[in-house]
């Protein structure tokens, strides 16, 4: 167990995210993961607002370790949490707008994406 809490909350609807990201809606930790949010943020270093928490690395074995947790505990991918590589998605964004596309596609229809000049941001839409 990690004797430190890492956990950050902000106030905002939008939440910055970086390289390997994982987004869990907080009603599915609340109701599934063992323990609630508690065993999930002493366990894992996140950043949350009220909807949704997110833990990233640069490190795809954290990011599998991570999932394993998350299904053992019983949450479903795209209904309770979703994967989102944020660098790759950020250049292929800056890409695509400099050929006048607009890619801000989020592959679950509860999360929204809006991707800046300042980074990838994402936030709970609701369904």
């Amino acid at each position: 167990m990690n004797d430190h809490l890492w956990l950050t909350y902000e106030d905002t609807k939008e939440i910055k995210i970086a390289s390997n990201t994982i987004v869990v809606k907080m009603e599915a930790l609340r109701a599934k993961y063992a323990g609630g949010l508690k065993a999930f943020f002493e366990r894992y270093g996140v950043r949350c607002n009220r909807e949704i928490a997110i833990t990233c690395s640069m490190n795809d074995l954290d990011i599998d370790n991570y999932v394993e947790d998350l299904e053992r505990h019983g949450l479903i991918y795209k209904e309770d949490y979703t994967l989102i590589e944020a660098d790759v998605e950020w250049v292929m964004w800056d890409l695509a707008k400099r050929n006048g596309f607009s890619p801000e596609k989020i592959e679950v229809d509860w999360l929204e994406a809006d991707i800046r000049k300042d980074g990838y941001w994402v936030s709970y839409k609701g369904c």
